[in-house]
């Protein structure tokens, strides 16, 4: 499950790409969400002069419940722009994480910490491993990044061995 230096090398370069294209995404969101919350303000105000210019009860009434509304759809969308996503760590300290388990997961499952196993099942196989009376552990079905790391690096087929 460890890939080659020149595959990791292309990984790495394909995770940081994806981080830039996300950070991108979420800036672009930000933007249309300050210009959603910029709209409701402009609607707001067009509201309040149109209050002032009413001299009937009832239309007011409707302008006031329409002003109640658009402050409940400002307080909600200024609320997700404040809760948006922001990263926790830099790139550098992610990508040197999930790369250092991903060049050799043994590292972790040697660490003989169960928790830590237990993590390393979840992360490399994508169901329980399987095992017969008689054939021993049958072949494991990969998670997504090792089915990539595998698919790259054309690693032919075989079974467990039998020990």
């Amino acid at each position: 499950m460890r890939p080659s230096a020149s595959l990791f090398k292309l990984l790495g370069a394909m995770l940081e790409d994806a981080w830039k294209q996300q950070l991108a995404q979420m800036n672009d969101w930000r933007k249309d969400m300050r210009k959603d919350v910029l709209k409701i303000e402009k609607q707001i105000e067009l509201f309040l002069d149109r209050i002032v210019e009413s001299s009937s009860r009832i239309t007011i009434n409707a302008y006031e419940r329409k002003i109640a509304s658009l402050e409940n759809e400002k307080l909600l969308a200024s609320e997700k722009l404040e809760k948006s996503f922001k990263p926790q760590t830099t790139y550098g300290q992610l990508l040197e994480l999930s790369m250092r388990f991903l060049a050799n997961p043994c590292e972790l499952w040697e660490t003989g910490n169960i928790n830590l196993q237990k993590l390393v099942l979840r992360l490399a196989f994508s169901e329980r491993l399987a095992y017969h009376r008689t054939e021993g552990y049958r072949t494991p079905k990969t998670t997504l990044p090792f089915k990539v790391l595998g698919a790259f690096q054309g690693d032919s087929k075989a079974m467990v061995p039998l020990e």
